[in-house]
């Protein structure tokens, strides 16, 4: 028997192509504090080129693959483990962007790519070390990998606050293991600090080219609200290949 993939039962939750005003804040967080980072490093990077080819590690639904599509880049491939995530994503935008359900280690692309994106992804990977060398082998030398996951600094500040958001986690003062709560599912989550990432991806032939905590903004807090509006949520990695 196989083993449920808990993120199907959240596809629902993670469906972005909605008003924002409409949209879970756990996914708009996404769409108005981290999009604009990422998409700003790739336009600095690359110049403003769109003939370059990206694959986005943890797609989801696909909202940010359509995003890159609509400010022009159209050689896009979005990668997600979830058949229920993927389902959504070819539903809504495989007419124009390829989608395929399959883990690191199994990504089948013609020629490597010039940019990886991950949005909120690494967090929930065990062995962070091997999926990130098999994503580095499918980079060209001189692309870029540029990836969010969760603050240390938030995790720990929410769970002095006893946020509900969080469980089980093996420290408050340094967190490293434990579990986020998305309503009544419960998804193990790995915490790591940016020396940690940079430590990890320099081993692969990677360099530091970003490090942004970027803050919650006034639309959102106005639309949402939110626990500790001072620490940001999103810690937010740039890495060059060699």
């Amino acid at each position: 028997m196989s083993i449920p993939n808990q993120w199907d039962a959240l596809s629902k939750n993670f469906i972005k192509h909605k008003k924002i005003s409409e949209t879970d804040p756990q996914v708009a967080d996404n769409i108005l504090i981290a999009w604009p980072v990422i998409i700003n490093l790739i336009n600095k990077h690359f110049k403003g080129k769109k003939n370059i080819s990206i694959l986005d590690y943890g797609c989801g639904t696909g909202s940010f693959c359509e995003k890159l599509h609509i400010l022009g880049y159209k050689n896009i491939t979005g990668i997600d483990n979830s058949e229920a995530m993927i389902d959504v994503a070819n539903k809504n935008y495989g007419t124009h962007i390829s989608f395929m359900q399959c883990l690191a280690e199994n990504i089948i692309i013609p020629q490597p790519v010039d940019v990886i994106t991950s949005i909120m992804v690494f967090q929930f990977i065990d062995d962070i070390n091997n999926t990130l060398k098999y994503l580095t082998d499918i980079l060209k030398p001189g692309g870029l990998l540029v990836f969010a996951s969760h603050n240390p600094a938030r995790v720990t500040a929410l769970l002095k606050n006893n946020s509900k958001l969080f469980s089980d986690f093996n420290s408050i003062e340094k967190p490293t293991t434990g579990n986020i709560n998305f309503g009544d599912t419960s998804i193990p989550m790995f915490v790591r600090t940016a020396s940690e990432y940079t430590k990890l991806t320099s081993s692969f032939g990677l360099t530091n080219n970003l490090e942004d905590y970027p803050s919650f903004t006034d639309k959102f807090i106005n639309l949402y609200g939110t626990e500790m509006p001072d620490v940001s949520h999103f810690q937010i990695l740039g890495y060059i290949k060699k």
